[in-house]
């Protein structure tokens, strides 16, 4: 087990580009940190540079107590789990999770009782004199996981490990890899994991705390909770939160935000929370958060498209030129009067936020200390 930290860390490609800007992370011994953003945020590089399969350009990479840059791959004490499996075809999954061990010099017995027991861990054991080929997608990724485990690193690596799996293979592998997480820290083995994704559900669902990365830089550090709830700019909120949260342009003037011919009055709960009144601003709130009305003062939007999701749905409206969003249940829904197209909405305040435009930044966060 052991602490990772990246301190100043920083990748310069030959022409100049740089791709990650002397980013600070520190990954707590046993943490489960997932790193996410869009394609070509630096996550993958990132988490090559702290495996050793990129040349680290500037700063350093700690693991426990030593710094690793100079250190190639296997002398790093780390394991990493690929996208694509990286399973030796002509290798049954017995031989496949002993190679390292093997590589290794490990004596012959020890190895079998590694075998047994990364099997029986990973429920794999009617697996194991199977050829690569015979596996489901599923099987393979967890034979993957298995020959990571089998090494017992300080520092678990994951790239994308469920990319290739249809949605309901992916959602039962995010249960079983978080499950082998807090099984390994309860009884005391190797658990820190760095895990990279596009995907916000499964950082959301998998991760400790959460790294939001843009274009090499981080954007913020915090629980799933915190980046839902607190979220620090513009881009973390419109990244985290399915749907996404609707923000709309406006102006501030006095305890009022106005947008267009309507406004909002920003009472105690928001203002506050409101640490500057931005010359251009923006008012964020969550789907889930504007809700339908009949009451008199809402908003009055008008209905575009309407999602039906089972339980719930997904209204899509467009306010003072703005698209938005709304979720409603499916019998709140039913109810509507729907003899026009203009919905009323009422947005709950305690959960909105204000963002300066130009920077980007969430100035309705509470100010430290």
């Amino acid at each position: 087990m052991a602490r990772l930290q990246l301190n100043k860390l920083e990748k310069v490609y030959g022409g100049g580009f740089k791709a990650v800007h002397g980013i600070d992370l520190d990954v707590a011994d046993g943490e489960f940190m997932v790193l996410v953003g869009p394609s070509g945020c630096a996550k993958s590089t990132t988490l090559r540079m702290i495996a050793g399969l990129e040349e680290v350009t500037g700063g350093e990479i700690r693991i426990g107590e030593r710094i690793v840059n100079a250190l190639p791959p296997g002398k790093r004490e780390i394991a990493m789990v690929f996208q694509n499996y990286a399973l030796y075809p002509h290798m049954k999954v017995r031989s496949n999770l002993a190679f390292g061990l093997k590589l290794a010099h490990v004596p012959k017995a020890q190895i079998a009782a590694a075998v047994d027991e990364v099997a029986r861990i990973l429920e794999i054991e009617p697996l194991l004199d199977r050829l690569p080929k015979q596996l489901s997608g599923g099987q393979a990724q967890r034979v993957a996981l298995g020959r990571a485990l089998i090494k017992k690193p300080e520092v678990f690596l994951f790239d994308e490990p469920l990319s290739n799996l249809d949605a309901k293979l992916r959602a039962s592998m995010r249960v079983r890899i978080t499950q082998l997480h807090k099984r390994l820290k309860a009884e005391g083995m190797s658990s820190t994991v760095v895990y990279v994704t596009h995907d916000q559900t499964e950082a959301m669902t998998m991760g400790d705390r959460i790294c939001v990365m843009k274009d090499g830089h981080i954007m913020q550090v915090a629980t799933p909770k915190e980046l839902y709830d607190r979220p620090a700019n513009l881009f973390v909120a419109g990244f985290i939160g399915s749907p996404e949260m609707n923000v709309i342009d406006g102006q501030i003037a006095g305890s009022n935000f106005h947008l267009g011919d309507q406004s909002v009055a920003l009472d105690g709960r928001l203002l506050g929370r409101l640490n500057q009144a931005p010359d251009r601003a923006a008012f964020g709130i969550r789907p889930q958060h504007l809700k339908l009305t009949s009451a008199p003062g809402g908003l009055s939007a008008r209905l575009r498209s309407v999602e039906f999701m089972g339980h719930e749905v997904y209204l899509h409206a467009q306010l003072n030129g703005h698209d938005i969003t709304t979720v409603a249940g499916s019998a709140e829904y039913d109810a509507m009067n729907r003899a026009d197209d203009r919905i009323t909405l009422s947005p709950d305040l305690g959960q909105a936020h204000i963002f300066d435009r130009d920077s980007g930044a969430n100035v309705s966060l509470p100010l430290a200390g």
